[in-house]
């Protein structure tokens, strides 16, 4: 089961909401997998139904219905990565997630090309774990991780390779908050992807990184390191 709903930009731009209150388990052994990628890269995952279901909408009526989901009580999602998901898990019970990054280690580190490369890694898992948060219309998780990837551009020195500009402009639509974050932020010059070149990473001039980020950021809540 799968949907195609894109919630209005606006609504994952805004002030975070709320945190909502937590329920008591009312069964706390009630157990729902995710069977997540395809192949080698394919991991299980398992989360307790009702915290599943009170974070996402698309869950609570897959794994509440009579489809295979409702059914099995298992949830397969092979376009995404287990890396990905993992910090979607950590989140949902924790509302934070593990980085490598932080304002610590990257700060006075950025000519250490092994912390340029973990944190250039870690920004492809973020874009794809926003992407992921959309499709499954988890709101404040696309808050959250947007206030993490505009604290890294404002801390870091940003490093954006081609594949991942290709990734946002397919798994995006216009006007949403994680295409303008890439196209205000990193580049004036989005739409010419097929122009690039050969090379695979890029560092892409950001004049105006610091400002949208900061701005951004400004409307959040604290820094996430």
């Amino acid at each position: 089961m799968s949907t195609s709903t894109k919630p209005p930009a606006e609504e994952i731009t805004s002030l975070p909401s709320p945190k909502p209150k937590k329920k008591p388990f009312s069964s706390p052994n009630e157990m729902v997998t995710f069977i997540v990628g395809t192949g080698d890269k394919q991991e299980t995952f398992q989360i307790h139904k009702q915290v599943a279901c009170e974070h996402s909408d698309v869950w609570n009526r897959a794994f509440n219905s009579m489809f295979i989901e409702g059914q099995t009580q298992t949830y397969r999602i092979e376009d995404t990565d287990p890396e990905v998901f993992r910090l979607l898990t950590q989140w949902v019970y924790r509302d934070n997630f593990d980085l490598f990054h932080s304002a610590d280690s990257c700060l006075n580190r950025l000519d250490d090309l092994n912390v340029v490369v973990q944190c250039m890694q870690e920004g492809s898992v973020l874009l794809r774990l926003w992407v992921l948060a959309e499709k499954f219309l988890i709101h404040r998780l696309q808050n959250y991780t947007m206030r993490v990837l505009c604290n890294k551009a404002v801390v870091c020195e940003p490093y954006l390779n081609r594949y991942d500009y290709r990734y946002v402009y397919k798994n995006t639509t216009e006007g949403s908050a994680l295409r303008r974050f890439g196209k205000e932020a990193f580049s004036d010059d989005w739409g010419q992807l097929s122009g690039w070149g050969e090379s695979n990473y890029l560092i892409l001039n950001y004049i105006r990184d610091r400002q949208f980020c900061e701005e951004w950021l400004q409307r959040g809540a604290s820094l996430v390191d």
